[in-house]
């Protein structure tokens, strides 16, 4: 379910209860939910965007804390609700660690992977700045998930300080994406509000010792909108068209993609804090799935001086079509990226070394023919992979994602029903391979073939 179908279930259910008495009422509101256009946000990369719920009990009224403020009495004396107190504690205050220099208020989730990843560092920083600092974990979760969470992670030692169903002090520090952190002080001051790279070992000494704070502060910018387009635009007056392209990172923005909607036509996208070469990527398996095909990074040809820039660097593209020209959305895009970012892509029909998946042994390949069941795809993750139920392409698409298949493979089965395939070893080689599909009447053959190809050079324009 994505976060759009959470949203309307949660908001229904409110109307349900405001309207249980009268029928008439919740039908009526029902159709009018249907007009209602709720975006999503499509996330790739580091950081990640909370769920937001509608809420009707006042946390609107709470005055966002910026950098600078005093914390007030209502938050610095309310009681908190905590897993993993180290006594035992149900609930603690803020003012209970008064004497601390810092208190460290961590925003996470736990389907958030970039906070995950923080937890090791977090726990040194516990460990050596124990008398100094303490860190409150603090999601909007509930109890129960955060528990399951931290139990399904037995073998971490780590067990963070963390309040649950946190919206109310969430409500006091605002913010689009996560992780997020907010530095309080002995005195009840808002030090600093930073994302995970202002947080580390060294910056907390830094403040331990001498007061220092992030030079960096967290500004989270409205994805929803086109990347850097002032907020005074008058909303009222249609964007017909926006392209901007910008080098170096921006931390207000998170580390990924976004998909932009008129209705339900893709009419946009965005990439933000990425690589050039993700970019092109990202747009090249669009204009692959135009043509009914397939990209991946078998298919690209990199062809340029200096790899590092286009795979390292940091860059933040945005570009909206009108409605009317929706279809020709990606093949614009990559006119722009190459008028503008140093490089060339583009889309050739090319002789090309591959691996044809065929049959050998017609009748042994019919112990391929799915018995049913549930569709399951483990595939080359363990010492026993399956294929259950699933058409052969998925085989086709596991293997060539191995790092010693070299070459894009061809499906030439002819296999049109969905197949079940168990390889009880794990696949660490061609030869491994072909060893387990031969008990299935298959084999890959190296092959010659025309493949569309995503070719990526320096541009040799005059403009460089």
């Amino acid at each position: 379910m994505n976060t759009d179908d959470r949203y309307k279930i949660k908001l229904w259910g409110y109307l349900k209860k405001l309207f249980k008495r009268d029928r008439e009422s919740v039908l009526l509101i029902s159709k009018l939910l249907l007009f209602i256009p709720l975006a999503t946000f499509h996330m790739v990369g580091n950081a990640q965007e909370p769920n937001k719920e509608i809420t009707m009990n006042g946390l609107d009224q709470i005055t966002p804390l910026q950098v600078g403020d005093a914390v007030p009495d209502e938050l610095w004396n309310m009681s908190i609700q905590v897993i993993n107190e180290l006594e035992g504690k149900k609930s603690i205050k803020l003012s209970d660690y008064r004497k601390k220099k810092l208190i460290l208020l961590d925003f996470w989730a736990t389907w958030c992977g970039s906070c995950i990843e923080k937890f090791g560092e977090l726990e040194k920083i516990q460990q050596d700045y124990d008398q100094d600092v303490l860190i409150i974990g603090a999601t909007e979760d509930g109890k129960t998930r955060v528990q399951k969470f931290f139990a399904n992670r037995a073998n971490n030692a780590y067990k963070l300080l963390t309040t649950f169903d946190s919206k109310q002090l969430a409500s006091y520090f605002p913010h689009k994406m996560i992780p997020h952190y907010a530095w309080i002080t002995a005195d009840r001051k808002v030090a600093a509000i930073t994302s995970g790279e202002s947080l580390s070992l060294s910056s907390i000494k830094e403040f331990i010792q001498n007061g220092g704070t992030p030079a960096s502060n967290k500004y989270d910018m409205d994805i929803q909108s086109p990347l850097f387009l002032s907020e005074h635009y008058p909303t009222q007056n249609p964007l017909m068209h926006y392209s901007i392209l910008t080098k170096g990172s921006f931390r207000g923005y998170p580390q990924g993609s976004k998909f932009r909607y008129d209705n339900s036509r893709v009419i946009g996208r965005s990439f933000t804090n990425t690589s050039l070469l993700l970019m092109y990527e990202g747009i090249a398996r669009a204009l692959f799935e135009e043509m009914n095909d397939r990209y991946t990074s078998k298919r690209m040809v990199l062809s340029v001086k200096d790899q590092t820039l286009v795979k390292e660097g940091e860059y933040s593209f945005d570009f909206i079509n009108p409605p009317a020209s929706s279809s020709t959305l990606y093949s614009d895009m990559l006119k722009t990226l190459n008028s503008y970012s140093g490089y060339d892509g583009r889309i050739v029909a090319q002789e090309r070394d591959c691996y044809t998946l065929v049959v050998t042994d017609a009748v042994r390949s019919r112990i391929l023919m799915s018995k049913g069941g549930k569709g399951k795809n483990t595939l080359f993750r363990d010492d026993r992979s399956e294929l259950i139920n699933q058409p052969i392409k998925n085989f086709i698409i596991r293997a060539e994602d191995l790092d010693f298949i070299k070459l894009p493979i061809w499906d030439n089965t002819g296999i049109k029903y969905h197949v079940d395939m168990v390889f009880d070893q794990k696949i660490t080689s061609v030869e491994a391979l072909q060893i387990e599909l031969a008990n299935y009447g298959l084999t890959l053959q190296q092959t010659v073939r025309s493949l569309n190809t995503f070719i990526l050079t320096d541009n040799i324009g005059p403009n460089y």
